[in-house]
């Protein structure tokens, strides 16, 4: 088969109220495996999606105690949008 190579990254993250300038900030690690130049890649969405769907309590869609057939579509606009509003503050 196909040698699969794993890649390890980690950053830190900050979101901070701008009227009163309070803030929280924390670390994120995630992990990407690729068989080409893509595992950093995956591991960076990977954290960075972690970080957002428990921060914003953002629904996956995958919900594994979900007993019904239905299952939701993420929300990825707000996701988004969130990143928006946080990219906007630092420019």
């Amino acid at each position: 088969g196909t040698r699969q190579f794993v890649t390890e990254a980690w950053g830190l993250w900050k979101i901070t109220d701008s009227e009163t300038k309070e803030f929280i900030d924390g670390e994120w690690r995630g992990t990407g495996t690729d068989t080409g130049d893509k595992g950093l890649y995956k591991a960076i969405t990977g954290g960075i999606k972690y970080v957002f769907n428990t921060m914003f309590l953002i629904p996956t869609g995958d919900d594994p105690e979900n007993d019904t057939q239905e299952q939701h579509k993420p929300q990825i606009k707000i996701v988004i949008r969130i990143f928006e509003i946080m990219t906007e503050s630092y420019s």
